[in-house]
């Protein structure tokens, strides 16, 4: 099965976007496929980073909004556990 180059970039970019925020996705299946992002697995705050201590929940859905205006992303589904 080919892997379309536009899903591989975007995964890319959704994994740069959550560490930038300072969310740790070690624990996540992070994919982009047909342009639909998936988040799944367990979330938790990056320690040290200035995202520690804040409603990571809020922080994930905020940068979801922002994902979805991004050319080449239809959408955002996310199956997450928040861990503090």
């Amino acid at each position: 099965m080919a892997t379309d180059p536009a899903d591989v970039s975007s995964t890319k970019y959704v994994r740069a976007m959550l560490a930038k925020f300072g969310v740790d996705a070690t624990m996540a299946d992070v994919r982009v496929h047909h342009g639909i992002v998936s988040i799944r697995g367990s979330l938790k705050t990056v320690k040290g980073s200035e995202s520690e201590g804040q409603d990571l929940r809020a922080i994930v859905e905020g940068m979801a909004k922002g994902l979805k205006n991004k050319p080449g992303i239809k959408d955002v589904v996310i199956e997450a556990s928040y861990r503090s």
